[in-house]
């Protein structure tokens, strides 16, 4: 009876994978299926050989090489720059070219940093665990800047190249986009994951603002750009460069 239950449990399992599952958050562990299942089931072994071989051959899959070694800070990072921009040139061509910046929330980055050396998709897995899609966000000026107090608060996110800041009292300050400052009347149109789109991690004032979502995940677009930029000879390097100032000394 034991050996139909563990049977099932593996159809359950395989079958789930069929599926597309939408997280929030959720806690990142890989572990690897045992080389020898408990109480000797041969059966179940055979089973699960397939789908366990199958999984590391794509996870350990190199995919390009990264020529310095990442760190998570804030209020702006290496890392953060890196995934930033990434971001934000994916999400461009996914919506014919009309996009002014990019944001990552700081959250939905889940590794303290990453070694220089070749990148794997099960790095950019670990880095990336979450199934969130791309949004585009169109908002006037003024609930730009709104949003990008939020993220002043925060201790600052990592947003993209072009897009610049201080922080001061908690809030967003010399702002300049290109070069230019801010304009209130102006729309803009900025790229984040769907989970923040959606008010996650305090964004609520994005709620009211015009939402575009493209049905990419946000994983997939990084590894897509990482083997584009391998197939042309480039590899992956970031740094910081003072895209965020937080005058707040916190």
């Amino acid at each position: 009876m034991k050996k139909y239950i563990l049977i099932l449990v593996v159809l359950l399992i395989v079958g789930a994978c069929r599926s597309t599952l939408y997280l929030s958050e959720t806690e990142l562990r890989y572990e690897r299926v045992s080389e020898q299942v408990k109480n000797g089931d041969e059966d179940i072994d055979m089973m699960i050989a397939p789908y366990r071989d199958s999984l590391a051959a794509v996870m350990d899959e190199v995919i390009g090489n990264l020529e310095v070694s990442l760190t998570k800070e804030s209020p702006e990072s290496n890392i953060g720059n890196w995934l930033a921009d990434m971001l934000y040139e994916e999400s461009k061509q996914l919506n014919d070219g009309v996009l002014d910046f990019a944001v990552q929330n700081q959250g939905g980055i889940r590794v303290t940093g990453m070694s220089e050396g070749p990148i794997t998709i099960g790095e950019v897995y670990e880095v990336m665990p979450f199934d969130n899609m791309i949004s585009i966000i169109s908002a006037d000026g003024k609930g730009t800047k709104e949003f990008l107090d939020h993220i002043a608060r925060g201790r600052g996110w990592p947003i993209s190249k072009g897009l610049s800041f201080k922080i001061k009292d908690k809030k967003a300050v010399e702002i300049t986009l290109h070069n230019e400052p801010l304009e209130d009347r102006r729309i803009y149109h900025f790229a984040v994951p769907d989970y923040i789109a959606g008010g996650g991690s305090g964004s609520d004032m994005l709620n009211s603002f015009k939402r575009k979502d493209i049905e990419v995940l946000i994983r997939d677009a990084f590894i897509n750009h990482i083997k584009k930029d391998t197939k042309s000879g480039i590899n992956q390097t970031a740094k910081k460069e003072g895209r965020i100032i937080n005058l707040d000394h916190e």
